[in-house]
């Protein structure tokens, strides 16, 4: 059988790293100063020994995000990492995900169905915020804190499910 390496270059100031494995298993790499690293179609950082996802360079509607990257389980969406994404339809988040930052899927107009997981704790600030397509979010019981205009603009959500643990909504 043969066996084709996938070749991965990254370009960054300051020295590089770089991990390279047989095609079909995870790629990882990363730059050292800047402590970026990549797998998949995601760029992510390690904050606390939790990874924190910081971009997406997929083309998938479907998303299931990986409950870990590098071995670290991910803890957080980051800040804006969705933002304008005209292609993502579903989002399924795994039980380590606790936070979902600011703008992390504003302006994801194509955006019908998110499903969170058991960690989810707080969901920031304009996370969702004009995703005019979005009908159906799953919200579970250890959500303590929705942000100001989380769901501002979401004129198609029918279904939101407000768990009993819920303590603070902003406005």
């Amino acid at each position: 059988m043969k066996k084709s390496i996938l070749l991965v270059l990254l370009l960054a100031v300051g020295s590089l790293a770089v991990s390279m494995s047989i095609v079909g298993n995870p790629i990882c790499v990363y730059a050292s100063e800047s402590k970026d690293f990549v797998s998949g179609d995601y760029l992510y950082q390690v904050e606390n020994g939790r990874a924190v996802v910081k971009a997406y360079t997929g083309a998938d509607e479907n998303l299931m995000i990986p409950d870990r990257f590098g071995g670290y389980p991910v803890s957080k969406i980051g800040e804006k990492v969705f933002f304008n994404n005209e292609i993502i339809k579903e989002v399924v988040l795994p039980d380590t995900v606790e936070v979902i930052e600011y703008g992390a899927f504003s302006y994801c107009r194509n955006l019908q169905c998110v499903k969170t997981g058991k960690g989810l704790r707080n969901i920031e600030n304009s996370a969702f915020n004009h995703c005019e397509s979005l009908t159906d979010i799953s919200l579970q019981d250890q959500l303590t804190t929705i942000g100001f205009e989380a769901f501002s603009n979401c004129r198609a959500l029918k279904n939101i499910n407000l768990p009993i643990s819920l303590e603070k909504i902003d406005r």
